[in-house]
């Protein structure tokens, strides 16, 4: 069924129907939580311009939630699988199909995502043009630079690295920048989050995410140094730790850690992810978008990624933007103070946009 779905536009066409040909139905898939915020203002510009916008969704992390959140009608279709290999093959193909059925009762031009394995699969078997996008170089991109139509890539990852990950430069089109500006200009920071997550104003808030277990490039080291920050953030009397677990697994196991701690926030709903790092003094992070978008926010931001450090966290560590914690002895050195200097506001980068939104309408042209 349909969620929090007020207008025709998000549905689509079904089969049969006529629709004016210089308009287009385009289906995004989003499959994991950062993707929200990311394609909120595409699905916004491709609406205005008067085509039409499927988007499907699978439950994983807080995908469904932050999707309701910001008023984003979807589709629900799937689940994650689990962090096996057999699981996550397993998973492709049952939600392959899942999306099969329903993309076959609709009139699709193009489908995109941001590296949604599921979405290229059910694509190529639908033989429907595919607009893929994907920012670590050092996931499992097979399927991706196989079957899909165009994949769109950062200009920061240098040309050598595609020949190695077996890319056709061919189906290669670059975009500026960090995929997070595409969004953080539309950025407006609410202070009702303090009340909300019951914090004083005055309190260091220190927001922490766990690292993403169930993915393939998880190294479990990773789980030893966000549990050494999270300990070495509550022992400091005057910061208040604000944890957003990935998954509610993660949640329990922090909750029968940490029970009734009075230093430790756990939302129990997803909450406005930007804004609350644009409220927090300190961001410890396993997790790429969230230490990129307080990196370009000015924020001090520690991460705790232990697996294969890609181009752009890279790029962003030799500008002084971002920090990564090699061992425990580095997260004693973490000092939670009050930001006293104001964050400059945010800014979109149009430029990325722009070539999305190019490389969504012409790829049927290929």
């Amino acid at each position: 069924m349909d969620v929090l779905c007020p207008k025709r536009a998000f549905i689509g066409l079904e089969r049969g129907e006529r629709k004016d040909m210089t308009r287009k139905c385009i289906w995004i898939d989003i499959d994991n939580s950062p993707h929200v915020l990311f394609f909120a203002p595409i699905v916004k510009q491709l609406q205005e311009a008067g085509h039409e916008v499927v988007i499907t969704a699978r439950a994983c992390a807080q995908t469904h939630g932050l999707l309701e959140l910001h008023q984003i009608a979807f589709v629900p279709i799937g689940r994650h699988y689990g962090k096996a290999l057999l699981s996550k093959i397993a998973g492709l193909g049952i939600r392959s199909l899942q999306l099969l059925r329903f993309v076959r009762r609709q009139k699709i031009d193009v489908a995109v995502s941001h590296g949604s394995r599921s979405l290229v699969w059910t694509s190529y078997l639908m033989r429907i043009p595919c607009v893929t996008l994907y920012d670590y170089e050092h996931v499992f991109t097979g399927i991706f630079n196989k079957f899909s139509t165009k994949v769109l890539l950062p200009e920061l990852i240098p040309d050598n690295i595609l020949g190695s990950i077996g890319l056709d430069a061919t189906k290669v089109v670059r975009y500026p920048g960090f995929k997070e500006e595409v969004y953080l200009g539309d950025f407006q920071p609410d202070s009702e989050i303090y009340s909300q997550l019951g914090i004083g104003k005055d309190q260091v808030l220190v927001t922490l995410r766990p690292p993403a277990t169930l993915a393939h490039y998880h190294n479990p080291r990773s789980e030893l140094l966000f549990e050494a920050a999270l300990q070495h953030i509550l022992a400091q009397k005057a910061a208040v730790a604000v944890v957003l677990p990935r998954t509610e697994d993660q949640r329990i196991d922090l909750l029968r850690s940490y029970p009734s701690h009075q230093g430790l926030v756990i939302p129990e709903k997803p909450v406005d992810g930007l804004n609350l790092l644009w409220h927090s003094d300190l961001v410890i992070s396993g997790g790429g978008t969230m230490n990129r978008e307080a990196a370009l926010l000015g924020l001090p931001v520690f991460s705790v990624f232990s697996g294969k450090r890609g181009i752009l966290d890279q790029t962003l560590v030799e500008q002084g933007k971002l920090h990564f914690l090699q061992s425990i002895a580095d997260v004693q050195h973490i000092v939670p103070r009050k930001r006293e200097v104001c964050l400059p506001s945010p800014q979109s980068n149009k430029r990325i946009i722009d070539v999305i939104l190019k490389e969504i309408l012409t790829a049927t042209e290929h």
